[in-house]
């Protein structure tokens, strides 16, 4: 600021001025202000398996998320905030997310891998944007 403009600013609008944004960013996030966008948000975690060998202790998480168009970023955010609550558990770690409408016995949307050091990888599985088959229904039988 130039020496004309904070002179003309009271104490007082200052820490008033400072006061809101610090409210801004605390109620959007840092993600949100200066990544771009929030995490995408764990609807449910479905399941949970160990799947360990001898030699290391390895874990899959399949979560389902609110959102049906998820970005890259926001399923980062997402498995950093569940890697964050199981990190202890395995030393390695993937986390399969499913979108609204999915069949998680296909394939998953996204892949997130983590090692003990945190995040490796993560790849959409399906680049095509998904949409959920409409439910066939038998035509009645005629008379």
């Amino acid at each position: 600021m130039n020496a004309k403009f904070r002179s003309q600013l009271s104490p007082l609008s200052l820490i008033i001025i400072m006061f809101l944004i610090i409210t801004v960013v605390a109620w959007l996030g840092w993600d949100v202000l200066f990544r771009g966008k929030a995490p995408a948000v764990v609807h449910e975690i479905m399941s949970i398996e160990d799947i360990s060998s001898q030699e290391v202790t390895r874990g899959n998480i399949h979560v389902r998320v609110e959102s049906t168009t998820p970005s890259l970023r926001e399923l980062e955010g997402a498995a950093l905030e569940v890697w964050s609550t199981r990190q202890q558990e395995w030393d390695q770690l993937n986390i399969f997310f499913y979108i609204p409408g999915m069949d998680v016995r296909e394939t998953a949307y996204a892949v997130a891998r983590f090692n003990q050091s945190g995040i490796e990888s993560i790849r959409l599985v399906q680049s095509e944007p998904f949409e959920p088959e409409e439910e066939e229904i038998e035509p009645e039988a005629t008379r």
